[in-house]
């Protein structure tokens, strides 16, 4: 016979909703106190505990998160009664209750009990020495000292979104809220398709953490590494590497890993380890998300280069920093000979093909520190940090050498010469950027009043 602990403040309540189970072949061990009643089912695990939600010195979901934190009961079903409908379904919900019912629906719950019964694992908790370690009580005070933690830090784990469109902040934020929690030499985190990872540990340690979180995440020693650091302590290296995936919706985000000093992860770490992940998942998918939208804004959807309005805002952050170190910028714009013909007599879409084979010219045949852009139509522009004269001139020579290699992207066997021409401007003192681009437009005024397929200096 199964055993029932039920718990009611209400003697007639207690006695009828005790009655139905009793008939349904229930043993039923009847509580006013839900103290006493978690008391008994730490002692001496029931199949199913049935309380009300409003009962003196610990209501029913209290009593219910209790049962569900100890591991000698944790799988026992818990159900969950109450004189009013949607309030009590929404905190049996948060509870964690196996199932609720209102007092009027009192007939259907011993079939709802055998039906959870019926679906409830067969193995039993062990139990210990028959009785709880501490006061019932002080379990339900460490209970919700649990749940008020896990709360808080599930509520700043989801303030990160505020930093997403920024990674590099919200992975400081991310180092700082770990580093309070989880006593760890080191923490890294990669996201697929970023060229670099972050890394949080003691400046002193950044070669040896650096190493150890490339290995970990199984990166290129070419990868770079974005460093946070803060004084955690260095009294030894770290002899243990967690690995974790950082999931969404069922795959892998992006992947954490820590070394550890000590010997092992605590529980109460791999708690709040996992904790984090499952947070951060949504987090970073936001990020990603952001960016994706930030990305398409500042794209040519044809090349997949800067668009105009991005390579703009880019110039006005090189023409920042030139203010700040003096640094100078090579501006080379070039525009495609005679292109109109081409979209003419063979059509935009042999057009079109032409115009992504010069864009992938321009990512092969300039630097990764360079700014590529399509400025309008057939003309495009590059931007060339610390760029000397001579150096630019140099990759306008290659690039114009190179344009007729931009035919072999349409696919057609008539051979046909693509060719562009090219004007150069240099930064000097007082620049601006308007004046950069006027002057290199100038120049390439110059290159087509000359002939064409030619590169010119302002």
């Amino acid at each position: 016979m199964d055993r029932i602990i039920l718990v009611e403040a209400l003697p007639l309540l207690r006695e009828m909703l005790a009655a139905p189970l009793r008939d349904a072949g229930f043993e039923v061990e009847l509580h006013a106190d839900p103290v006493e009643a978690a008391a008994s089912a730490l002692a001496r695990p029931p199949a199913a505990l049935v309380a009300g939600l409003k009962l003196p010195r610990m209501n029913g979901a209290q009593l219910c998160r209790l049962i569900r934190s100890n591991p000698i009961t944790a799988l026992i079903p818990v159900f969950l009664l109450d004189g009013e409908e949607r309030k009590g379904r929404f905190w049996a919900r948060h509870a964690g209750a196996s199932g609720f019912c209102t007092h009027d629906q009192k007939a259907g719950l011993a079939p709802a009990l055998r039906r959870l019964l019926a679906a409830a694992p067969t193995a039993t908790p062990e139990v210990g020495d028959g009785a709880p370690h501490l006061p019932v009580l002080e379990q339900l005070a460490t209970t919700m000292d649990r749940a008020l933690f896990e709360q808080i830090l599930t509520s700043e784990l989801r303030a990160l979104s505020s930093f997403c469109g920024d990674i590099n902040a919200l992975f400081a934020e991310l180092a700082r809220l770990a580093g309070d929690l989880i006593a760890y030499h080191w923490m890294a985190l990669h996201v697929p398709g970023q060229g670099y990872f972050h890394l949080h540990t003691n400046k002193a340690a950044v070669t040896e953490s650096k190493n150890a979180a490339l290995r970990a995440l199984e990166l290129e020693g070419g990868v770079g590494c974005a460093s946070y650091f803060d004084q955690r302590p260095l009294s030894s290296c770290a002899r243990l590497v967690r690995v974790r995936d950082v999931p969404y919706a069922g795959a892998a985000i992006a992947k954490l890993a820590i070394g550890i000093s000590k010997g092992s992860l605590q529980p109460e770490d791999e708690a709040i380890l996992a904790l984090m992940l499952s947070e951060l998942g949504g987090v970073l998918n936001t990020h990603l998300a952001m960016e994706q939208i930030r990305s398409q804004a500042a794209t040519d959807a044809l090349t997949g280069l800067m668009n105009r309005r991005s390579l703009l805002e880019a110039l006005e952050h090189e023409y920042a920093r030139s203010c700040r170190q003096g640094t100078g910028l090579a501006l080379l714009m070039m525009d495609m000979d005679h292109f109109k013909a081409i979209n003419d007599t063979l059509g935009h879409a042999t057009g079109d093909k032409v115009l992504q084979g010069v864009a992938r010219l321009l990512r092969e045949k300039t630097r990764a520190s360079d700014l590529c852009a399509r400025w309008g139509g057939e003309e495009f522009i590059v931007a060339m940090p610390e760029t000397s004269l001579e150096g630019a001139m140099r990759v306008a020579e290659r690039l114009r050498a190179a344009i007729p290699e931009a035919w072999n992207a349409t696919g057609l066997s008539e051979p046909r010469r693509v060719t562009a021409s090219f004007g150069i401007a240099i930064s000097s003192p007082g620049w601006s950027v308007e004046s950069l681009i006027a002057s290199a437009d100038r120049a390439l005024y110059a290159a087509k009043q000359n002939g064409r397929d030619r590169v010119e200096v302002d």
